[in-house]
């Protein structure tokens, strides 16, 4: 059963370093952009990235099932991540859905002259939102590190 256990943790610890240490790179990529193409470029790494956060998600849950079925305790600090983990993903796909949706949109709506400034003008509303997920992700980890 130790075995199991020990395959279990390891795809949680991998999932977790996967989905949440890509969701880190957001706010230094969203501000490197100086020109259209650029900008084009991170954005469609953007998407990719966060296909991989929603499958990882999955993984990372079902795998911390798993480790709680398998024996390990359910205390208060796994309620309070689990309470962190639904908020962040509440945060990211509801709260910071619209302005992800308008600055994918922006891939095929808009080009020229103006997308550097309308890019920047998006990112304006954008970022505080990437920052307070990226606090809930601290917060969690901290909690799984710390264990208090």
């Amino acid at each position: 059963m130790a075995s199991l256990y020990s395959i279990v943790m390891i795809v949680h610890v991998a999932t977790a370093v996967i989905g949440f240490g890509q969701t880190f790179l957001f706010p230094f990529l969203l501000r490197y952009p100086r020109s259209e193409a650029e900008a084009r470029t991170v954005l469609m790494l953007l998407g990719q990235m966060g296909k991989l956060a929603k499958y990882s998600d999955l993984i990372l849950l079902g795998s911390g099932v798993g480790m709680l079925c398998l024996g390990y305790p359910f205390e208060p600090w796994v309620i309070a991540s689990l309470i962190l983990f639904f908020t962040m993903r509440f945060s990211s796909s509801v709260l910071s859905r619209k302005a992800a949706i308008s600055l994918w949109n922006m891939l095929h709506d808009e080009a020229g002259a103006y997308f550097m400034e309308e890019y920047r003008n998006r990112m304006e509303s954008f970022l505080p939102k990437v920052w307070f997920t990226q606090a809930l992700n601290i917060a969690i980890i901290l909690l799984m590190i710390l264990k208090p």
